[in-house]
């Protein structure tokens, strides 16, 4: 049983200059087969790594 059957989540993740791990975190969650609304809360972030990830995955999830 894969969790996309009947299971809706929801998942916010919350980000201050970590791109790495936000790349990966969100690499992690595309792996789960499941409907997933995937929310990043990003503090104020002004490190390269961290805009250049929003900036590459804005198009696909909610950036707050």
């Amino acid at each position: 049983m894969s969790l996309k059957d009947n299971h809706n989540f929801a998942v916010y993740v919350f980000s201050y200059n970590r791109g790495i791990f936000l790349k990966n975190c969100i690499s992690s969650l595309e792996e789960i087969e499941a409907d997933l609304s995937i929310t990043i809360i990003d503090d104020g972030s002004d490190d390269v790594t961290t805009l250049q990830v929003l900036n590459d995955i804005s198009s696909k999830y909610s950036i707050i």
